[in-house]
């Protein structure tokens, strides 16, 4: 007779993707919902509404929870007529970047003047070129190293990656954080590196 030992499945590696379930002999595991997080939905009074995921403290699947967000955006931009969604990706490639990135039509890589930064640059421009999804580039906080700043640019262009603009180094963002106000409306100079952003982009999408 074989015996087979106890088997344990460590919580903190599980992805919850179920294949453990497909590949057990004796259909001994199963999938069950867990709730994790919550998905939140909030009007703005400038025309739009944010959807926003978070977990519970302690708990994994942030690829899921961006899906979760992702459907909910859908749906609204459906029932009222819209026509773009903007998703805002945490930093890196892990599993929520991808599942912020998958099926969309552009990527913005925002990267700042720093080694670590550009390594990182180097790494999310290989996953949106896997997933072939057009991409372009905004440097922030440019002015606090000039030199890696101008690194990132050569660098940009010998990959041929449209640099949209460039957004300063200022307080004014935390001010605006701070008093719950879009930074371009409480430094109306920071309206014009916004801008020139957002027409740069339209003339490549």
């Amino acid at each position: 007779m074989i015996r087979h030992q106890n088997q344990k499945i460590n919580k903190f590696l599980c992805e919850g993707c179920g294949a453990c379930t497909y590949t057990c002999p004796s259909n001994a595991i199963k999938i069950r919902p867990v709730d994790t997080g919550e998905v939140c939905l909030s009007e703005t009074n400038y025309g739009f509404s944010i959807v926003t995921g978070q977990l519970k403290l302690g708990e994994a699947g942030s690829g899921k929870i961006v899906d979760a967000v992702r459907r909910k955006a859908s749906e609204i931009c459906e029932s009222e007529d819209m026509e773009l969604i903007l998703l805002d990706s945490a930093a890196g490639i892990g599993c929520p970047v991808i599942s912020s990135v998958k099926g969309t039509d552009h990527v913005i890589i925002v990267v700042e003047p720093s080694i670590v930064a550009l390594n990182d640059f180097r790494r999310a421009l290989q996953l949106v070129r896997h997933f072939e999804i057009s991409h372009s580039l905004v440097i922030n906080k440019w002015d606090i190293n000039e030199d890696i700043t101008r690194e990132i640019e050569d660098f940009a262009e010998t990959m041929d990656i449209p640099v949209l603009g460039r957004i300063p180094y200022t307080v004014s963002f935390i001010e605006a954080l701070v008093n719950l106000i879009p930074a371009v409306l409480y430094d109306h100079e920071l309206e014009k590196s916004f801008n020139d952003i957002i027409d740069n982009l339209m003339g490549i999408i």
